[in-house]
């Protein structure tokens, strides 16, 4: 009898830890399954981003230095959270050092190590979003201010990674 009963409790022992296992491996299996889904949708879109550089321009003014760029969108993806767009600008300053900065995004009027988008053009489809095939035009601008007649390189990268960079040279 006292076989019999411990027979039972080891396979009451062996279900529990089966059930106990098994739910655990369900729980896993969804929390990869989310995050396959996740990486699909962000590699999805990351694939329809483009962006290209069309411009730049850069100049002196009251202890910094103003720099436009030109960026249009050439992918399928629109954009309408700046904030997660990045800048960064590499250029010497006026000692020769050199200067890396990430620039902050403002919605109007930036500041030092700042940038701002000051128009999107043509911006008819969804104002206010960087469309498709639209021109976007971004203020910078540096401090401490770029050398004079150098050269530095702007990088302005997507929300979902994708990037162009080009030079400006300021006059």
């Amino acid at each position: 009898m006292g076989v019999v009963i411990a027979g039972v409790l080891v396979l009451a022992a062996l279900l529990i830890s089966a059930a106990i296992i098994f739910n655990g491996l369900i729980g896993a299996s969804n929390i990869q399954g989310l995050s396959m889904a996740q990486l699909s949708e962000t590699r999805a879109k990351q694939l329809a981003t483009s962006i290209s550089i069309t411009g730049t321009s850069a100049s002196d003014s009251g202890g910094v230095t103003d720099i436009t760029v030109t960026v249009k969108n050439t992918g399928s993806t629109s954009i309408s959270n700046f904030t997660n767009v990045d800048v960064v600008v590499d250029y010497p300053d006026a000692s020769d050092s050199k200067v890396v900065t990430r620039l902050t995004y403002v919605v109007s009027s930036p500041g030092s190590n700042q940038w701002t988008v000051s128009g999107l053009s043509p911006d008819t489809f969804d104002p206010n979003i960087w469309s498709p095939d639209e021109v976007a035009t971004l203020d910078l601008k540096v401090s401490p201010q770029v050398k004079s007649a150098a050269s530095g390189t702007v990088v302005v990268a997507t929300p979902y990674g994708v990037l162009d960079l080009a030079y400006f040279t300021n006059s």
